[in-house]
C-alpha cells in the first residue's frame, strides 16, 4: 500500500460462521526535499529560503551553515557574502534514507560609485571609476547633462569613461547617471561632477 492501512481478513466455513482478525500495515514515507526557488541578493543584504519537506518523522538541516540563522528550519534567513549554493538535507528518523536538494542564492558585490572625478591628465582620478563594477558585465550605464541630453553611453561599463563627448572634453559641472546592473536588480541613480 502507498499508505498506513487496516486490512481485515474474514473467514466463512461451511456453516455461514464466521470469524475475522485485523492487521495494520504502517506505511513509512521516504523523506523528500524541496530547496525552493533561487534567490537573488545585493552584498549585505539577507533573504529567506523557501523550503520544504515531506516524508514521516523527518528532519532537515541546511548546509553550509556560514551565513544561516537557524539552519534547522525549513525556511532559514541567510546572507551570505558571495553567491552561494545551500543544500537541504531531509533525514528520515525512521532509517529510511535522505533527501537533498539544492537552491542558489545569487550574491551581487556592493559597488561603490564616486561623485565626482578630475580628468585634468594628471594620472590621478582622470577616469570615473566604480569599484567592483567588473562583476556586472551586462550592466549598462548612461550620463547625461543638465539639459538632459546623452554625453555617455555604455553597455558593460568597464571603468573607461575619462570626461568626454565626441573626444571633446566636457566642461566642469555636475551631470546625473542611470545605472542597470542587472535586469533583477533597482536601477541606480545619481549624479558625478567633472573637476579640473
Amino acid at each position: 500500500p502507498k499508505d498506513t492501512i487496516t486490512y481485515t481478513l474474514t473467514v466463512t466455513d461451511a456453516n455461514n460462521c464466521t470469524a475475522s482478525d485485523q492487521v495494520t500495515v504502517n506505511v513509512l514515507h521516504k523523506p523528500q526535499a524541496n530547496a525552493g526557488p533561487g534567490k537573488v541578493i545585493l552584498q549585505g543584504h539577507s533573504v529567506v529560503l523557501e523550503g520544504s519537506a515531506s516524508g514521516d518523522n523527518v528532519s532537515y538541516t541546511w548546509s553550509p551553515s556560514d551565513g544561516v540563522l537557524n539552519a534547522n528550519t525549513l525556511q532559514p534567513e541567510v546572507a551570505p557574502e558571495h553567491t552561494t549554493t545551500y543544500t537541504l538535507a531531509v533525514t528520515s528518523l525512521n532509517n529510511c534514507g535522505v533527501a537533498y536538494d539544492n537552491v542558489l542564492v545569487r550574491v551581487f558585490e556592493k559597488i561603490i560609485v564616486p561623485n565626482a572625478f578630475s580628468p585634468n591628465g594628471d594620472g590621478i582620478n582622470d577616469r570615473w571609476v566604480i569599484e567592483a563594477i567588473q562583476t556586472y558585465p551586462e550592466c549598462e550605464l548612461q550620463v547625461f547633462n543638465r539639459y538632459g541630453q546623452p554625453v555617455y553611453k555604455a553597455k558593460g561599463y568597464q571603468n573607461t569613461w575619462d570626461g568626454t563627448y565626441n573626444g571633446k572634453s566636457l566642461p566642469v559641472a555636475t551631470y546625473y547617471y542611470v545605472l542597470v546592473l542587472d535586469k533583477s536588480l533597482p536601477i541606480m541613480k545619481g549624479s558625478v561632477t567633472i573637476l579640473r
